[in-house]
């Protein structure tokens, strides 16, 4: 019983951990601008990393975990 709580707080952590390093980011087509920093609603980058017409900031390399909201 003692290494199933111990297996299970571990594994907990790693959740924790894993997933405060992911982050949001903002894409508004319309009102973004590629040189807003995209991680929140009110500053939106225009272009999503990975597209070719992104520049600024928005031409950056997503991580695992990160998650790209579009408006």
């Amino acid at each position: 019983m003692k290494n199933f709580r111990q297996v299970v707080i571990l594994i907990t952590l790693i959740m924790i951990t894993s997933s405060a390093w992911a982050a949001n980011y903002y894409v508004d087509y319309v009102g973004g601008i590629d040189t807003n920093i995209g991680t929140g609603g009110t500053i939106p980058w225009k272009h999503a990393p990975g597209d070719p017409r992104a520049s600024g900031n928005a031409s950056r390399t997503l991580s695992p975990g990160d998650v790209v909201w579009f408006k």
